[in-house]
């Protein structure tokens, strides 16, 4: 149930009524839009902050409830206005202001953005730590950092980076890396220098005299993770050279985390203390690591410093399934060698590493067994593959069998790792038995083990294609049972891959008409369905063309009872297709009448804005999530329509009253019988009350004397009567 206003977020009573209509989905674009209208012509004569705050709140919600793209470039004059503050603007003020112009404002150059750069100086130059924050965080923002903006803040920047609040440095760090990427030369190596710097253990103290006190290291680990992830392959500021250096600074960070250098209890988190830190500082060494051409000199400082930390974590069940992977995938990258002269502690560790995940393996707990075969696809095969016998092989093996598909998914990427033949004989095995005419039930989990292995084995597009067609032609007697999802799970594969993949894998299946004989147009509509998955219009139109003309079967090339098994996978994707085109250029493509989706046709064509929103819907990546969306927002669109047909049919039922919280849509009624009270009436009542309780207190007291009970009353006491005309007890007769 929706809140009152009383106890809602909402600013003002138009804002709240406008939360009604969209909590109960009868906020269209249109009403948005003549809501966005109104919040125009408002901030034309807005003077107050508080006004301008409320207007700009308002339309940034209308634009995300909005289902297409909404327009708020008039909110910008009124935005930079409320950053720059003023003499009655406040800090949320400002902080509203600051956000709308990031939300507004485009990586474009804009006039505007001009007059950010003194208010945006200004906070950062000032005393107070909530005005530099602001600033900081606008500087964070590339939509409004410009190039003349970076010449005027990053020395001030650079003094804030040392600043002693920990917060304002994780900013100030952001700060600077969004100004790097405006200034390619001397700020980006002053910042590369500084986080370098920050990251790299402090000298040893020297017994000599120095002049300048010796730096300190980084003492706040949230800092410090910020540094570490500033660092990585990502960033602007990765160094260039000098990997091996940059590899001993993110192994140090590790080696604080072990030591146990952060020990008040906020930084634990079951049990290890600044595991965050940790699993960063980890995956930085991963990226390293996976750079070609990287010294492997520094390998065995690796495993004994990851070994280290395993150490710690081991018993640790809780935080074993991420930490534990992301520990042992820094293996992944270093050769065998690396693990051949260890000392005795880092390979007792390795030994216990070993050891739980074989418990893991071994476990009830799905997860776990997840997370062992996960670890053991990153350990180099030496270090495990001879150590256990063949029941362990056999359980691994056996896990193909299982119902859960993560599982079997680990299983078949683990098998890829250890011997790519080993994936090929399970992908053989399933192919015989779905050969063997099994029963209908048992052909659609075969189909399923099939695709789900093509999926994860077949990575190439010559690899994909063949086992298609070898899926096909294995299955050909029941080819009318068998094709339906081998197209929805190809349609589904093909929209989401890289285009590459994508081209390559239409170029095999459209030259060889091994494995389809006379269904060849099959592929060549997989292929074209393909723009379901494409934001090109062109793209899109031209195959919803090709899609429709195998529908229709216009060439009578197709057998009947294939195409009809055919129709609802593909006239599903052709639906698809049809609602990411504009209405005028798919006003020519229909279903054939035939079709089982005919009918949710009509109810497309006569619902575009519902048919439109189903398209852009996040569920559409996949046949089945689009089916979903699109009935649900049909189904929507239907209740709106009721709802609106309703407002203006005579009602069957009394009216509801009006709500308590709306003060301002108070109903009219009829004159009251009763005569208001006139200012002087209020006063003496005012008194007579104030009178009476005196003489209560008097009376509890026991200073004075009752009155008399027939003695008439004060005659300030008197209330004046109404006159006859207005008082409901008078007779007229």
């Amino acid at each position: 149930m929706f809140p009152a206003y009383s106890a809602s977020t909402a600013l003002s009573p138009a804002h709240y009524k406008l939360l009604l209509a969209i909590e109960h989905s009868q906020a269209t674009d249109d009403t948005l839009q003549h809501e966005l209208d109104r919040i125009e012509d408002s901030l034309h004569s807005a003077t107050s902050p508080k006004a301008i705050r409320t207007a700009l709140v308002m339309a940034l919600y209308c634009r995300s409830c909005a289902l297409n793209p909404v327009d708020l470039t008039f909110c910008l004059p009124a935005a930079v206005k409320l950053a720059g503050g003023g003499k009655h603007a406040t800090l949320e003020d400002r902080r509203i202001g600051y956000r709308g112009c990031d939300e507004v404002f485009s990586v474009e150059p804009h006039s505007l953005k001009l007059l950010l750069i003194n208010t945006i100086r200004s906070d950062l130059h000032s005393q107070s730590e909530a005005r530099w924050a602001m600033g900081l965080r606008a500087a964070t923002s590339p939509r409004l950092v410009t190039s003349e903006l970076v010449p005027a803040i990053s020395d001030r920047v650079l003094e804030l980076f040392a600043c002693p609040s920990a917060p304002i440095r994780r900013l100030a760090l952001a700060a600077l890396l969004t100004l790097s990427s405006f200034d390619s030369s001397s700020l980006l190596l002053t910042t590369r220098s500084l986080v370098l710097e920050a990251l790299s253990p402090p000298p040893v103290p020297s017994l000599k005299k120095q002049r300048f006190p010796p730096r300190r290291a980084e003492a706040d680990p949230r800092v410090l993770a910020a540094l570490v992830q500033a660092s990585r392959t990502a960033s602007p500021i990765f160094p260039t050279a000098g990997d091996a250096a940059h590899l001993q600074n993110l192994l140090a960070v590790l080696a604080r985390v072990v030591a146990g250098e952060w020990r008040d209890p906020k930084w634990q988190y079951h049990g290890v203390a600044c595991g965050w830190l940790a699993a960063q500082a980890l995956d930085a060494i991963q990226e390293v690591l996976t750079i070609e051409g990287n010294d492997r000199t520094f390998a065995g400082q690796v495993v004994s410093g990851v070994l280290d930390f395993a150490a710690t974590i081991l018993d640790k069940a809780d935080l074993a399934f991420g930490l534990l992977l992301s520990s042992v995938s820094c293996f992944a990258h270093l050769p065998a060698s690396a693990f051949e002269s260890l000392e005795p502690a880092p390979a007792a560790v390795l030994a216990r590493t070993l050891g739980t995940i074989k418990a893991h393996l071994e476990s009830s707990n799905l997860n776990l067994r997840v997370l062992a075969l996960r670890c053991l696809t990153k350990l180099p095969l030496s270090l495990w593959a001879n150590l256990w016998g063949e029941e362990v092989w056999a359980r691994i093996l056996d896990f193909l069998r299982s119902r859960d598909p993560s599982l079997r998914i680990a299983t078949l990427r683990l098998l890829l790792h250890a011997d790519p033949t080993l994936a090929e004989l399970h992908l053989q095995r399933v192919l015989s038995a779905l050969a063997s005419h099994p029963p209908p039930a048992t052909t659609d989990h075969l189909l399923a083990l099939l695709l789900e292995a093509s999926a994860i084995v077949d990575s190439t597009a010559t690899t994909w294609a063949a086992r298609i067609r070898l899926i096909v032609s294995t299955a050909s007697a029941s080819a009318t049972s068998v094709l339906s999802p081998v197209v929805m799970s190809t349609i589904d594969r093909f929209s989401n891959s890289d285009p590459d993949l994508q081209r390559n894998f239409a170029e095999k299946m459209l030259g060889d008409e091994e494995g389809w004989g006379k269904d060849l147009t099959l592929a060549l509509v997989v292929a074209a369905t393909a723009g379901g998955g494409s934001s090109d219009a062109t793209a899109c139109e031209e195959a919803a063309r090709v899609l429709a003309r195998w529908l229709a079967n216009a060439d009578e090339a197709t057998p009947s009872e294939f195409l009809d098994s055919m129709q609802e996978p593909f006239g599903l994707a052709l639906l698809r297709l049809l609602s990411r085109l504009p209405r005028s250029e798919s006003s020519s493509l229909v279903l054939p009448a035939s079709s089982p989706l005919a009918a949710l046709f009509e109810r497309c064509e006569a619902d575009p804005a519902g048919f439109r929103a189903a398209g852009l819907d996040p569920r559409s990546s996949t046949l089945p999530g689009f089916a979903d969306a699109l009935q649900d927002h049909l189904a929507r669109e239907a209740l709106d329509d009721r709802s609106a047909s309703s407002a203006f049919s005579s009602p069957q039922s009394p009216a509801p009253k009006p709500l308590r919280y709306d003060a301002y849509n108070v109903p009219t009624s009829p004159a009251s019988p009763h005569r208001k009270r006139s200012a002087k009436g209020k006063e003496r009542e005012r008194e007579r009350t104030e009178r009476e309780e005196k003489e209560k207190e008097k009376a509890t007291m026991g200073d004075e004397k009752r009155h008399d009970a027939d003695a008439p009353p004060p005659a300030d006491l008197l209330i004046e009567l109404a006159p006859a005309s207005l008082d409901p007890f008078h007779d007229p007769t």
